[in-house]
């Protein structure tokens, strides 16, 4: 006749009264799950800044690979989407519609590059 196992002792509740049984009030318990909890936080933060980290170096990476030419376009966008500030463009906007208008109506003449650069180095000087 074969042996029959003993059912393991269990222990019984009284849920009646709406508490939880011991072991899950141990382990939902404040004292328990906030290191836990704090951790996982942490470790999620290192996780994204870590890959925030090695995304950049590889952007990094990828750039550095690029033309001086190519570089340098890079950066004059980067440069312009950290000031962009709509009052600002449109003010720059309005100020060069108004000297192309000048322009346009003889009321200012073109001066060459070089030579503005000389009357500004001049006025300076003094």
């Amino acid at each position: 006749m074969p042996r029959r196992r003993k059912k393991p002792a269990t222990r019984e509740v009284d849920l009646r009264n709406g508490a939880p049984p011991p072991s899950f009030a141990y382990w939902g318990s404040v004292e328990v799950l906030a290191p836990v909890v704090a951790s996982y936080d942490l470790l999620s933060i290192f996780a994204r800044e870590s890959n925030v980290n090695t995304s950049l170096e590889v952007l990094e990476a990828e750039v550095l690979k690029l033309g001086p030419a190519d570089r340098s376009h890079l950066l004059e966008r980067l440069i312009a989407s950290l000031d962009s500030d709509p009052e600002i463009e449109k003010a720059w906007e309005q100020e060069a519609d108004r000297r192309e208008a000048e322009l346009d109506s003889g009321a200012v003449a073109a001066v060459p590059g070089d030579e503005a650069l000389a009357r500004l180095r001049s006025r300076l000087s003094r």
